[in-house]
């Protein structure tokens, strides 16, 4: 099993448009202090949100990288759908 750190799995859905081998898109929750062990399972367009600085991060499946998310401006809510539960 791989060391995820803080970071919970909160959904998991596929994709508008799926292909018969598509993976699924991932939203996940967690600390931004394990940033660098958010899983890159998931397709392009899966999110991360640090949930201690509400910092947000979309994954990019063709270079498998987590690229930051420009900020809203609205104090770092949790996106819309999302429920965390870390304690």
């Amino acid at each position: 099993m791989m060391d995820t750190g803080s970071w919970v799995l909160v959904s998991r859905r596929l994709p508008p448009y799926p292909k018969p081998d598509s993976k699924a898109i991932e939203s996940w929750c967690g600390l931004s202090a394990n940033i660098d062990k958010v899983p890159k399972t998931g397709c392009t367009g899966s999110t991360a949100y640090c949930v201690d600085t509400g910092d947000r991060y979309m994954f990019e499946e063709t270079t498998d990288t987590w690229y930051p998310m420009a900020s809203s401006g609205n104090g770092g809510s949790v996106p819309e759908g999302v429920l965390c539960g870390i304690v």
